[in-house]
């Protein structure tokens, strides 16, 4: 290549990133004519060469009036190359910067509706997260009727082996400025339906028309939007038989609020059940420490208790025996599960599913914590952006809080203990060890947790409700002697479900 080429390909690479030729050359910390063998300069070779191709390709329009951004527009297969290219690369800011901020995208291979570019992050963000280091897209063919649309046909591959039922077709269209605003991937389902089953389509063509003439305009909408979601409805168990219901406008909403109202009171009767135990076991055992002989009356009445009461029952009457039983590590240990149990009484419930509300919660504060603790980018955009909300549970003294994230088989899980020490896998997810001791305070639960190096980190949580439907979690974070503290806002919902759920195809998965 002449170094007049080599030089204008070096103009069109400084104006492809919005800079000026000499502001570039100024930054750049190479020369484009100069023989120097550095790994980064054949980079910058590699870059230009691509260029190169593009030129010879005539996929660029531009004009030499100026050493500035200008009129340029890039084609439709040639991003479409680079973006599978950064999807191999697992480079998923490359990707979302071939993305306009409108952009239309639908995997056929979830059980979900188009999304935006924040959805578009989230899909590919949970697809790298849990694909093969060897897994790679190959295209095999493109098609498109003008610069600005493209269609492909593709396949997987994994360490160079071809993915069985791996292909898949993408269709993308780009905006005036070359960004993708419209993306259709169809990736190959495992399952498929035999000729045989093609009568059926005939069949249901022939049941819409006719449905179509007795309902209101527009009302099928709704069906066909859902149609290509229904396609694995034949693979999935069938449900329990229901009475059938006829709906109104109104039915739905009273159904909400009546099975509200029942789960309301289903937890009403819990609490009064719990405390009508605490006061029966408490009584009990102030009878029978002001008199001896009181033992026989004690394990009477404590016969009437049903087995599976609350555990706050059973420390109290084992303490309540204390000056005629001798103390033993047994009945050690279960006073602290009593005492235990007795600070559980004077805490509100945490219990439930709680979506985190991004607007009031800090992240600012949050993302500096996750810088201190060295995450990487995938990391570090997981807990930014996957983790939804939280699942919290409570059996006796132990109490489990299971991170909700928008993947549903990606999940973390920590479980703590009133009366001592647990330990389990890092929350940073690097190898080794965490332990963590758990209390509840008039303030709410606090938790601290520890580990050690690499980067040795102790956290202290403190989860308090601000209202009976508001969870507010607070954390002090310290790590080689700096500290952080963040605040977390969530909500309680009744029920909650991944944003996304995995059909029987994801890029030939």
């Amino acid at each position: 290549m002449s170094p007049a080429c080599h030089t204008r390909l070096y103009e069109m690479r400084a104006s492809f990133q919005g800079i000026s030729v000499r502001e570039f050359a100024r930054t750049s910390c190479i020369n484009p004519l100069s023989s120097t063998r550095t790994a980064q300069k054949q980079l910058q070779r590699r870059q230009i060469g691509v260029l190169g191709a593009a030129l010879a390709a005539e996929s660029y329009t531009w004009d030499y009036s100026n050493d500035t951004q200008d009129s340029r527009s890039i084609s439709a297969d040639s991003a479409a190359t680079e973006y599978f290219n950064c999807f191999n690369n697992r480079d998923v800011g490359g990707m979302l910067s071939l993305l306009a901020e409108d952009c239309d995208y639908c995997n056929y291979g979830f059980q979900g509706h188009p999304c935006d570019k924040q959805g578009v992050e989230r899909v590919l963000l949970s697809m790298l997260m849990n694909l093969p280091e060897g897994y790679r897209i190959v295209i095999d063919n493109y098609a498109g009727g003008n610069a600005s649309s493209v269609g492909l046909i593709w396949h997987a591959e994994l360490n160079g082996i071809r993915v069985p039922n791996g292909q898949g077709m993408t269709f993308m269209k780009t905006n005036e400025r070359g960004l993708f605003n419209y993306i259709r991937d169809a990736p190959e389902h495992t399952v498929k339906a035999n000729v045989e089953a093609l009568p059926a389509l005939n069949m249901a063509a022939s049941v819409l028309s006719r449905v179509a003439t007795i309902l209101p305009p527009g009302s099928l909408n709704g069906i066909v939007q859902e149609a290509p979601y229904l396609v694995d409805s034949n693979m999935r168990q069938t449900g329990t038989p229901y009475t059938p219901v006829q709906e109104t406008p109104e039915s739905v909403p009273r159904l909400r609020l009546e099975l509200k109202k029942a789960l309301a009171e289903r937890e009403a009767l819990e609490r009064r059940l719990k405390q009508v135990l605490s006061r029966q076991a408490t009584s009990v055992g102030s009878a029978s420490s002001r008199s001896q002989p009181g033992a026989p009356q004690l394990r009477a009445m404590g016969a009437g208790i049903p087995r599976d009461a609350s555990a706050s029952s059973r420390p109290v009457r084992a303490a309540s025996a204390g000056p005629s039983t001798p103390s033993t590590p047994q009945s050690s240990g279960q006073q602290q599960a009593g005492a235990a149990a007795s600070a559980d009484q004077l805490v509100p419930d945490l219990t439930g599913v709680w979506i985190k509300d991004t607007e009031a919660s800090d992240l600012a504060s949050y993302e500096r914590a996750l810088d201190m603790m060295g995450l990487n980018g995938l990391q570090k955009t997981t807990a930014l952006r996957l983790i939804e909300g939280l699942e919290i549970k409570k059996q006796g003294s132990k109490i489990t809080v299971q991170f909700l994230t928008v993947v549903p088989f990606f999940k973390v899980t920590e479980e703590f203990n009133t009366i001592g020490e647990t330990s389990m896998a890092r929350r940073d997810l690097r190898s080794g060890q965490q332990t963590a001791r758990a209390a509840y305070t008039p303030e709410g639960l606090k938790i601290n947790i520890r580990w050690g190096a690499p980067y040795a980190c102790t956290v202290n949580d403190l989860y308090q409700l601000q209202s009976p439907n508001t969870l507010l979690v607070t954390s002090e974070i310290t790590v080689g002697g700096r500290a952080e503290t963040t605040l977390q806002v969530y909500h309680k919902r009744d029920r909650w479900q991944p944003r996304f759920t995995f059909g029987t195809g994801l890029f030939g998965g």
